[in-house]
């Protein structure tokens, strides 16, 4: 049900398939561990986000988190980068206290990082930059005869 979730495979799900790396990190995360057959499968889930060739993971377990890096990166080479701070132009500000851990997403955060990469945020705002200040009407089109739009 998991999988059929995450990636719409709906009844897809085949054993030819589950050998493709996108599935087999994420089986992994339920599946017994193959250095230590006797230790239960993990009852608490972990959760990805995959886009091409990038992927984001958290589980509620610290445990969990740790044995899908050691399962997938003894299959793959693999560079985990640490805790996300940006995803596909998402924004993760991150809370942690002893209790609780707070995630925060916002796209918005985006915006203003390719604002001050490019030193955009220290220029001064050109004031007829828009219609409305320059002085163009914006409300209407002068020239164009109203009869041709039925008014």
């Amino acid at each position: 049900m998991f999988l059929r979730r995450i990636f719409g495979l709906g009844s897809g799900l085949t054993n030819d398939n589950t050998r493709h790396i996108a599935f087999w990190g994420v089986l992994q995360g339920y599946l017994r561990d193959p250095s230590n057959p006797s230790a239960p499968p993990s009852s608490v889930p972990l959760t990805l986000g995959l886009y091409v060739d990038d992927f984001v993971f958290f589980s509620e377990s610290d445990e969990v988190e740790a044995r899908f890096e050691r399962l997938l990166g003894e299959q793959v080479p693999v560079d985990f980068m640490g805790v996300v701070e940006w995803f596909l132009g998402i924004q993760f500000s991150w809370s942690v206290t002893p209790d609780l851990v707070r995630v925060h997403l916002c796209q918005a955060g985006f915006a203003a990082n390719l604002v001050e990469s490019y030193d955009y945020h220290l220029k001064r705002p050109t004031p007829d930059a828009t219609p409305y200040r320059s002085g163009i009407p914006i409300d209407s089109i002068e020239s164009a005869p109203t009869s041709e739009f039925g008014s």
